[in-house]
């Protein structure tokens, strides 16, 4: 009972920062438990952020219990795709589907600016508007996120590249809850 108590003083306190939801409900938890892989593991929370700033808050919160010596791993989820795992956690779950915005395409540079939870097929159909795609061979239901943390070698990557090949920069979040931005680097701004 001491535990049960816990977490849902975990879970409100966190419903009460946030836009997007946390959750504890059994019949939640078990739907988050499992991913295409053989692996079963039930997280604690899932929480559903609605945009950067929550995410940010969460991971913050999940470093600040680990600092205390409070165990809580976070996991993040796109479609759930994975098979090896690696979407799985005994803590939190944060899901990245309600994460879905084509913030910006600029066909003239050959850029877009997505959110994690965009899929392929959702990036690519607005691509085609633009007579533009990636050309990445893999589930259309696939996070663009997802791609990118997994970092798949598909059979377009001989001609293309893998997905990385096609990423300009990228913004991520530490478990500080710090903002980083990332961007190509040429070989001549790396010194010796």
């Amino acid at each position: 009972k001491q535990r049960r108590w816990e977490v849902n003083k975990i879970t409100q306190y966190l419903n009460q920062h946030l836009v997007g939801s946390v959750y504890d409900k059994t019949s939640i938890l078990d739907a988050y438990s499992t991913d295409r892989s053989i692996i079963r593991i039930k997280p604690r929370f899932v929480a559903i952020p609605e945009n950067t700033n929550d995410v940010r808050k969460l991971l913050r919160f999940s470093n600040q219990l680990n600092k205390r010596n409070y165990n809580f791993p976070v996991a993040v989820r796109g479609s759930g795709l994975d098979k090896t795992g690696a979407d799985l956690t005994t803590g939190m779950v944060i899901s990245t589907e309600k994460l879905t915005k084509i913030q910006e395409i600029d066909p003239k540079e050959k850029l877009v600016r997505v959110q994690a939870g965009v899929t392929l097929e959702q990036l690519n159909s607005a691509l085609a508007l633009y007579n533009l795609t990636i050309p990445v061979d893999s589930n259309p239901k696939e996070t663009i996120g997802g791609l990118i943390a997994g970092c798949s070698v598909d059979d377009y990557a001989g001609k293309y590249g893998g997905i990385y090949n096609f990423i300009d920069r990228a913004e991520f979040i530490l478990p500080s809850g710090d903002c980083v931005q990332t961007e190509k680097m040429g070989k001549h701004t790396l010194k010796r």
